[in-house]
């Protein structure tokens, strides 16, 4: 709620005079309110202020302790989220380190200032042995099957769950969740 939020914000920021309108955007931007004032603002000036308000809160957790934002598949984000990742790591003043994985189209976006405190790094395949672990994890399977997957993690852990033998392999990661989606009921495939 909006007020466990101000609360924790006047424990962070006990100096500061706009908890409230901070903790209103982020109540708001995080789908637990509607903020009417916020929302009768031009598009520009609702981004910069959601912006604003959710660096002040993550520069006011920083202070206390490291905070690590983990993003999956950045590279789905919204621009709104993206220009908030980029001006909260850009000469941060605190301990701050956010941790994103993306597809390698996503890397050198247009969305992030140049850096010297940014660090991308490019994973490749998973090795045989790797790969025959993240299978076994999931689920048995075939290793003639793991083989077919190349590395890609995606691609093991979907074959895992299909609980192919060989014969079954479908030819890319595309093939499997069609195959997925293709189990579902009528209702819910389409």
């Amino acid at each position: 709620s909006v007020e466990k939020i101000a609360r924790r914000l006047e424990q962070l920021m006990p100096a500061a005079d706009d908890v409230a309108p901070t903790a209103s955007a982020i109540a708001h931007s995080a789908g637990l309110t509607t903020d009417a004032r916020l929302m009768a603002l031009p598009r520009l000036e609702q981004r910069e202020l959601l912006t604003s308000a959710w660096r002040r809160y993550l520069e006011a957790l920083a202070s206390q302790r490291p905070v690590v934002l983990w993003i999956e598949d950045l590279h789905w984000a919204d621009a709104l989220l993206l220009r908030l990742i980029d001006r909260a790591s850009t000469d941060a003043r605190s301990c701050l380190l956010v941790l994103a994985t993306a597809r390698p189209e996503f890397a050198g976006s247009a969305h992030f200032r140049p850096s010297d405190d940014r660090i991308e790094m490019e994973l490749g395949a998973l090795g045989e042995a790797d790969s025959l672990a993240l299978a076994r994890s999931a689920s048995e399977i075939d290793e003639s099957v793991v083989r077919r997957a190349q590395g890609n993690p995606l691609f093991i852990t979907e074959l895992a769950r299909a609980r192919l033998s060989s014969t079954d392999v479908p030819v890319s990661v595309q093939a499997v969740i069609g195959a997925r989606l293709d189990e579902l009921p009528s209702a819910d495939r389409e």
